[in-house]
């Protein structure tokens, strides 16, 4: 997750760029298999939390280990 003045990115996967990196997410946030590859659409609001570090392993190994649908 990126900011730069008043804005903020997501990079949906570790790419170089000339923003600044303030955090990173658990989540995958572009996955080319799927119906819809990306979780948000154009418009759309997105709030981003903190979570500690051991919060983030949790969720991580979550995801890793649930089945993904499609």
């Amino acid at each position: 997750i990126g900011i730069a003045l008043d804005q903020t990115c997501i990079y949906p996967q570790d790419s170089p760029g000339g923003w600044h990196i303030i955090g990173i997410s658990p989540l995958d946030f572009f996955d080319i298999g799927s119906k819809s590859p990306c979780f948000a659409r154009p418009g759309d609001k997105i709030e981003f939390i903190e979570i500690s570090l051991n919060q983030y392993l949790k969720l991580k190994k979550e995801i890793l280990t649930k089945p993904k649908f499609k």
